[in-house]
């Protein structure tokens, strides 16, 4: 191999003394030996299993950081299925307390208690949506203020609070706006209203409600599910909302 080089550096010497066309075959000559020698050194790293290597620990990597958003994203849907349940069963009170033996439904057409059973339950609302990781809290009730109005079957009251911000979901005193529920609410509490503000919800937009709303409930925990991601009315906003 070192007769070999000597031959090849006289041979270069000389080929400085040749035509240019001399020394460029030399030099495709020198060439063609370094690519040969490249390819030959990664064949030897494929067959030792350094790039196997790699690979294996790259997939390793990103199964762990995909068990760790499991985990962490798994422990938030929990805590906010926990927190869901309590806002419903502390709501459910309330009302049972100022309703007395009546039903919800009682409260239809008669937009002053309607007023006054939101104006209560707000609060708690907006006291769920500041200590939860989440961007709205939203709570339905079983009556709509004019049951004669077009697609009444489908209108229920209720109140639907949200950030304002959407991006700055862990700052400190967001403004807040009213998505669904009475306006008198929301100048009460100097709440803006949303730029897609409607008075009541509509049950054909949110999946389930409607057969959710007539089984009966033992348990909320056996009874409450997650929506996919659906499209919020009028907007350009995706939400997964717990129902």
């Amino acid at each position: 191999m070192k007769n070999r080089f000597s031959q090849l550096l006289k041979l270069t010497q000389k080929a400085k003394q040749q035509s240019m066309g001399m020394q460029r075959k030399l030099l495709m000559y020198w060439v063609s030996m370094l690519l040969v020698i490249f390819a030959a050194f990664l064949v030897i790293l494929s067959v030792t299993g350094v790039f196997f290597d790699s690979e294996k620990e790259m997939q390793q990597m990103l199964c762990t950081q995909q068990k760790n958003m499991v985990t962490d994203l798994t422990a938030q849907i929990n805590r906010l299925t926990a927190q869901g349940i309590a806002l419903s069963e502390h709501a459910s009170n309330v009302l049972s307390e100022r309703l007395f033996t009546e039903p919800v439904s009682s409260l239809n057409n008669d937009a002053q208690r309607i007023n006054e059973m939101e104006s209560i339950l707000y609060g708690y609302l907006k006291t769920a949506l500041q200590s939860s990781p989440c961007n709205g809290v939203w709570l339905l009730l079983d009556a709509t203020i004019n049951t004669s109005a077009q697609n009444a079957q489908n209108s229920r009251a209720g109140l639907y609070i949200r950030f304002a911000n959407l991006n700055d979901k862990n700052a400190v005193d967001q403004d807040m706006t009213l998505y669904r529920g009475l306006p008198d609410i929301a100048r009460q509490d100097q709440v803006e209203l949303h730029n897609r503000w409607q008075l009541e919800f509509d049950l054909s937009h949110i999946p389930s409600a409607d057969r959710l709303m007539q089984q009966p409930a033992v348990r909320l925990a056996d009874c409450c599910v997650w929506t996919g991601r659906i499209r919020l009315p009028n907007t350009w906003e995706d939400v997964t909302q717990l129902i």
